[in-house]
């Protein structure tokens, strides 16, 4: 491992990698949330200081734009490629590739802190399913883990090194990642935390600068739309989305599934899972924990494959119900290690919290102590605030591969170890790309089906669904029904996509819709990442427990609809 020691040599090989591994899907079709993003754009490419004032649709209406739970600084700069490149799909997204390698980057200097291979470690975080997967989006999650990587790589710096030019760089970053994503307040908390662990209290001052751009912010907000974006649209979002204000058993409920959730998102969607085991059961320690874990989670298996018998998406397979037993068992062990590994680091910090003496703490502790908090942190937001979706988990990305090579390093292994490494680095990748693949091909399901019915014979086409499918509808001169206010003639074709959230219509106007078939897109690849017959829910955690499934059923079963007579909408 010579080679992981030299930085040119590695900065070149960490570029050229992330560039290949986006330049594969360079073409992919905008889904999920990418059109919140584009919208947002085309509104700050005529209006570029008012990105909220216009109505957008959401799932179930048209609502003024301000509605959208995130800040507008990647549409800004969606924005400027728009104006200058066009909306080509290969344009945009090789003008996005700016994030990954900016992580990339940012994760070789920073990880070079904790490891003493920050090549290999840069290199398993980009070959993660979560990262390939969401560095073919224009979402906000790789910009976000790219920017907080930056601002914590300046911070830890400025604070090691007593330099000031590093922390007013870093706050100033740390102001563009709250403009990116509002989640990110918490890499403002883990610069503090940074600070306080290395009792460099004088370096907070300059978060202030930090504080002056997010109150500048909130200040625009309050001069164009009298109210703070921030919390107009997020306290709604908590109390309503995430069923606070159902009653506390409902968001216990909810909690719960989403705990599961992203314990089967860690377990399967990072690291490839049999390493997450494998390598650490040859403590009698870890497994005495695997016998545990196994134990409950095939409890919970058993419990799942029951309650699936009464699901619209019908039952999990035992294919599935595997995959699940594996992904949740992978993730509750790794947790358990990084904590039990540092178990003795995590004592003495309560025992200096309670004397008030950090000092205590060593320097290298204090490093692993910030990366568990940071796992720890983000972990616990995304199960009871933002959870749901793999690619919430970005951010989780950098400690949880520093942890594990940590942990690896820690055991008894033979000296052949460079030889693992490569086997799960290997293997990660691998199904890495697989993810990519299968989550392009569930893309172009919708670009494909709004080529195949712009055809005049049909009539006015109108269409129910959103994300991706309303992107490329729209394009072809299609109507999204669900906000449409207006005469639906006799004859008109309505195409309604299952898996791209469709709104629910009335009785009245199901009574007047004639089902004239409906249309698969087929595939012989296995892997599905969003498809509730599959119980894949990589986007959507409604839509199954598993990051991804192996399945055979349909990318998407478009229903396609005419019209009996004439009615309003």
């Amino acid at each position: 491992m010579n080679l992981f020691r030299n930085n040119n040599k590695s900065i070149a090989i960490i570029i050229l990698f992330t560039i290949l591994i986006t330049l594969l899907f360079i073409d992919k079709p905008f889904h999920i949330d990418d059109l919140y993003v584009i919208s947002i754009a085309q509104q700050l490419s005529q209006k570029p200081l008012d990105p909220y004032g216009f109505e957008i649709d959401n799932l179930n209406s048209r609502v003024n734009a301000l509605w959208y739970t995130d800040p507008p600084l990647v549409s800004y700069y969606m924005s400027f490629l728009l104006h200058f490149f066009g909306d080509s799909e290969k344009i945009i997204h090789f003008g996005f590739i700016l994030f990954p390698l900016l992580a990339a980057i940012s994760m070789f200097y920073f990880s070079r802190r904790f490891v003493n291979i920050p090549l290999f470690t840069t290199l398993l975080m980009i070959a993660t399913p979560t990262f390939i997967v969401s560095s073919h989006s224009v979402m906000q999650d790789l910009p976000l883990l790219s920017i907080s990587l930056l601002a914590i790589l300046f911070h830890v710096k400025g604070v090691d090194q007593n330099k000031s030019k590093f922390l007013v760089l870093a706050s100033i970053v740390a102001g563009l990642v709250f403009m990116t994503k509002y989640n990110g307040v918490i890499l403002i908390f883990l610069m503090t935390l940074y600070s306080i662990l290395q009792q460099k209290y004088n370096s907070l001052k300059y978060l202030t600068i930090t504080a002056v751009m997010i109150l500048s912010f909130f200040l625009h907000n309050l001069y164009y739309y009298g109210i703070v974006h921030f919390l107009d649209s997020l306290v709604p979002w908590l109390v309503s989305g995430k069923g606070i204000s159902a009653g506390v058993i409902p968001w216990l409920k909810t909690t719960a599934i989403l705990f599961i959730s992203n314990l089967s998102y860690i377990g399967g969607a990072i690291v490839f899972s049999p390493f997450l085991i494998w390598p650490f059961v040859r403590h009698k320690s870890n497994l005495k924990a695997l016998t545990a874990y196994s134990m409950a989670t095939f409890i919970l298996t058993l419990i799942l494959s029951i309650l699936s018998k009464n699901f619209v998406s019908g039952q999990y397979t035992v294919i599935q119900l595997f995959l699940f037993f594996v992904f949740v068992t992978s993730g509750l062990l790794i947790i358990h290690i990084f904590l039990t590994d540092n178990f003795k680091i995590i004592k003495k910090l309560f025992r200096s919290l309670y004397n008030f003496k950090l000092r205590i703490l060593s320097f290298k502790e204090r490093k692993i102590i910030f990366l568990i908090i940071w796992f720890l942190v983000v972990f616990i937001f995304n199960f009871t605030f933002a959870g749901g979706s793999v690619r919430y988990n970005t951010m989780l990305l950098p400690p949880f591969v520093i942890l594990f090579i940590i942990s690896l390093k820690r055991l008894k292994l033979p000296k052949n170890i460079s030889t693992l490494f490569w086997i799960i680095f290997t293997s990660t990748l691998l199904l890495g790309l697989a993810l990519g693949y299968a989550d392009y091909q569930y893309a172009e399901t919708y670009r494909q089906i709004s080529t195949i019915t712009n055809k005049s014979e049909y009539g006015q086409i109108f269409f129910l669904g959103h994300e991706g499918f309303k992107y490329y509808m729209e394009k072809q001169g299609a109507i999204f029904l669900t906000s449409y206010e207006g005469k639906i003639k006799k004859g008109d074709m309505i195409i309604r996509a299952p898996l791209a959230s469709p709104s629910v219509l009335s009785q009245s106007v199901l009574d007047n819709l004639v089902k004239v078939g409906t249309l698969e897109f087929n595939t012989n690849f296995p892997l599905r990442t969003l498809n509730s017959e599959a119980h894949a829910g990589w986007y959507k955690y409604g839509a199954g427990f598993l990051p991804y499934s192996l399945s055979n059923a349909p990318l998407e079963k478009f229903e396609i609809y005419t019209v009996r007579e004439d009615f309003e909408k």
